[in-house]
């Protein structure tokens, strides 16, 4: 009887390990495995910077912007944000207010909102917002900041 009690603690122990051991696996993926696969997603279409002139700068969930350029009448932003369980939405918006300088410039912001995804996964990815609605009259250059990232600053000609 005692035999058997021990086979059975036995035989109930090698099933926990080996269960534990296939969800280890899944874990040790590293955040480039997982940045690849999200990474990887078909191009969505292009957002269009919104303008509202009673807008009020608001705090959103936390990135990093690793980089911005311009392509075109195009914004294309690198960044960087821990997640990568639910979908994400980026807004890039302003209250249209022009600093007066030659050439003038806009300060946009912009927002994510992580759905409240709490997965620790280090993702990179790639936004493009158009940026035609900013163009300031009679001028063919602005010069286009990031809210929380004002020294990369994008020239943009039109």
């Amino acid at each position: 009887m005692k035999r058997l009690k021990v086979a059975l603690v036995l035989v109930g122990v090698l099933i926990l390990i080996s269960s534990s051991c296939n969800k280890r696996r899944e874990m040790k993926k590293s955040p480039a495995d997982q940045t690849e696969t999200i990474n990887t997603k078909e191009k969505e279409a292009i957002s269009v910077v919104e303008i509202d002139p009673t807008y009020k700068n608001i705090k959103t969930d936390s990135f990093n912007l690793l980089e911005s350029s311009l392509e075109g009448d195009n914004l294309i932003l690198l960044v960087q944000y821990g997640g990568g369980c639910r979908e994400h939405e980026w807004k890039l918006k302003t209250n249209g207010a022009y600093a007066k300088s030659l050439p003038p410039q806009i300060t946009l912001n912009l927002e994510h909102n992580a759905n409240s995804d709490m997965c620790r996964a280090l993702v990179t990815d790639t936004l493009e917002f158009n940026l035609e609605p900013l163009r300031y009259p009679g001028n063919l250059q602005l010069d286009v900041r990031i809210l929380g990232y004002e020294k990369q600053v994008n020239r943009y000609t039109y």
